[in-house]
């Protein structure tokens, strides 16, 4: 009974609270109903304002408007322009005010982005700082996974009595490489007289003869006391195996191109790198080793120092004051490709493509001068007379005061060895030349060579002639000089007849008829067009050439002369054998200080700077040959006394009519020798 009065009171309760429930619902919604109607009425009432407001403030513009045009009907011609004025500074100030702004807003936007590009470079720092540590921690992890020992432990090498037996064993046993060829343990273990890897590599009686010279030769520039084989532990442990060529093995890679390996894929075997890099050091390190050559080959002589190293032979049979001239001729690489270098450089000393040179030396042997490289075509009496072309001219001493410190020495621009390769025509102008040939047809062949006034020099086509041709030999003449190893009389045409004027003809009509194909194999890059040489080319290399000496300018003298300085010290020292070279350096001491003190050099040492009366003269050429002094050479340099800058007399051994007449006893006996 008490339970069901109490579900009874619950149901009822419940039905209460829905009830009541559902009325307070009912009123939230429509009090929530009045507050939309309010809201919707209020934006009506709201909008109607903003429109009544607009059409107030368009009446008031329109009133304005027409109270403006009634003023300004109004205003006179004067009143216009006071208000145009007024107009005028105003904008102008708004303008300035504006201009104001926008260089402010600009040098902001300006510290914004200098302030923006340096903390970019301190967070690329903070990552690159970032990435090495990760990679420092990284490597660090990866090697104390393993035995923490270094990679010379690793591979057995753990004390440094092993390291000593593996130098040892490589510097007796392991050939020529790139960890023996700067050994000085390699060097001792191989310098016998029969097996001299000194030698045989460079061209020293001695490893340690050879780095004395480099380092006289390349002072500061290299570092000749490197020896690989010492750091076979940082070789070792060189990650990638990879250490840069150093200077010094550059320099000694040349050497040996030049001495006993001319071939790249060679030399990069030894080296351990592309043929491509042993061609870019061959590129760098050829010049330098010309430019020494240049510098022990031009040397100052004069009247005092051939009298005192006139051998007492010579002077006992009666010889006298002599400077020897004679012709070599080496051979070089054939150019199949242009018929006209290669008829040009033809040698009939070598019967093949050579260049020819002649050198000048003094009666114990010393080359003080020679000539630039020539084509083996050119004749060696017509070499020795484009050389005396200079005339008696002595270099220019006076400008070269102090030009150690005003005009310091680069190498870059001033220590540039001379090469005609450059002055040819470079492919692009060779054929704007065979398309303008072959549009005007054939008849532009004879008006070209017409207008250049073309002449047939023996050596190539030229605007002027060069003076190097070379004149016919016949049966009647004696054999010369490239007949001089055999005494055989052999008939010759001239130069002239080996190229002509017909020639050069016949090559440009093939030009003209290649035009085409070379267009088209061009654009298959399957040829490359020759260059041209053109006669104003020719004349400017051998000028140039003919100038391109030690004398060329202070900096470059100077640069000589210290050079000299340097070996004459090392002679003096002991540290290098006397030579024939030591005998010059010593002999010529004092003017040599004296030109150094007057450039400012520290070689000069104590020497005080002379005045510019007390230097010596410094002749350029074949003018260094002083006037008492003969020039001796074989028959082929008779008469070229009116050539020579000084006139000297030109004297030659007997008139013999072969070599092996010439070379018997009779004749050596009978005859003073001269050569």
């Amino acid at each position: 009974m008490n339970l069901q009065s109490m579900d009874s009171a619950e149901a009822s309760r419940l039905a209460n609270e829905f009830s009541q429930n559902r009325f307070r619902a009912k009123e939230a919604e429509e009090r929530h109903q009045r507050m939309r109607e309010r809201e919707k009425q209020q934006r009506k009432w709201e909008e109607q304002q903003r429109l009544i407001e607009r059409e107030r403030q368009e009446k008031e513009d329109q009133r304005q408007k027409e109270c403006q045009e009634e003023e300004d009907q109004r205003r006179t011609p004067a009143q216009w322009r006071v208000l145009l004025a007024s107009k005028d500074t105003e904008l102008a100030s708004k303008l300035a005010a504006k201009d104001t702004e926008l260089a402010s807003k600009s040098a902001q936007i300006l510290s914004l982005e200098n302030e923006l590009s340096s903390v970019k470079k301190r967070l690329e720092d903070i990552s690159t700082s970032k990435k090495k540590a990760t990679d420092a921690l990284r490597y660090s992890g990866e090697k104390s996974k393993g035995d923490q020992t270094s990679l010379v432990e690793r591979i057995g090498l753990a004390n440094d009595a092993t390291i000593t037996k593996l130098k040892t064993m490589l510097a007796k046993a392991g050939g020529l490489s790139r960890l023996t060829l700067t050994s000085a343990d390699f060097h001792e273990q191989h310098s016998k007289d029969d097996n001299n890897a000194a030698f045989e590599l460079f061209g020293y009686r001695s490893y340690q003869e050879a780095k004395e010279y480099i380092d006289a030769y390349f002072h500061g520039e290299v570092d000749v006391n490197e020896d690989r084989l010492d750091e076979i532990e940082k070789l070792i442990d060189a990650k990638d195996n990879f250490i840069k060529l150093s200077p010094y093995e550059k320099c000694l890679c040349c050497r040996m191109f030049i001495r006993c390996f001319p071939k790249q894929k060679i030399m990069s075997l030894i080296f351990g790198r592309h043929r491509t890099t042993i061609g870019d050091i061959l590129k760098e390190w050829m010049p330098k080793w010309a430019i020494i050559g240049q510098d022990l080959g031009c040397l100052d002589i004069t009247l005092d120092y051939l009298q005192k190293e006139l051998p007492e032979y010579n002077e006992a049979r009666g010889s006298g004051l002599s400077v020897f001239v004679d012709g070599k001729d080496f051979t070089i690489g054939t150019k199949d490709s242009d018929t006209n270098v290669a008829r040009s450089t033809f040698s009939t000393k070598k019967e093949g493509d050579a260049v020819r040179v002649i050198t000048f030396s003094t009666a114990i042997g010393l080359v003080c001068e020679k000539s630039p490289e020539f084509a083996g075509r050119a004749g060696e009496r017509m070499i020795v007379k484009f050389m005396g072309s200079r005339g008696p001219v002595n270099a220019d001493t006076r400008s070269w005061e102090d030009v150690h410190s005003r005009d310091p020495f680069n190498p870059r621009t001033d220590d540039v060895f001379y090469t005609p390769l450059d002055d040819y025509l470079n492919s692009a102008e060779y054929a704007e030349l065979v398309d303008e040939l072959a549009e005007n047809g054939e008849g532009a062949i004879t008006t070209l060579l017409e207008a250049i006034g073309a002449h047939d020099d023996g050596i190539l086509l030229t605007a002027e002639r060069t003076g190097l041709t070379r004149g016919g030999i016949t049966a009647d003449d004696e054999s010369s000089v490239s007949d001089e190893s055999t005494g055989e009389v052999v008939e010759r045409h001239s130069a002239r007849d080996v190229f002509s004027i017909a020639d050069a003809k016949e090559a440009y009509m093939n030009m003209v008829q290649m035009a085409e194909v070379d267009r088209d194999q061009k654009k298959k890059r399957k040829r490359k067009s020759t260059p041209l040489l053109t006669p104003d080319k020719l004349k400017e290399q051998n000028e140039r050439a003919l100038e391109s000496d030690p004398n060329m300018s202070g900096k470059r003298k100077l640069k000589q002369l210290e050079l000299h300085q340097r070996l004459h010290q090392k002679y003096q020292e002991g540290k290098l054998r006397k030579c024939m070279l030591s005998y010059f350096l010593l002999s010529e001491e004092q003017n040599r200080l004296k030109l150094l003190a007057w450039m400012g050099s520290p070689l000069a040492g104590n020497t005080p700077k002379p005045t510019f009366d007390e230097l010596p003269k410094i002749p350029l050429g074949l003018a260094k040959i002083p006037e008492s002094v003969s020039l001796a050479g074989d028959k082929g340099f008779t008469g070229l006394e009116k050539d020579l800058p000084g006139l000297n007399q030109c004297e030659n051994p007997a008139h013999a009519k072969s070599a092996k007449e010439r070379q018997s006893e009779e004749q050596i006996v009978s005859e003073v020798p001269l050569t």
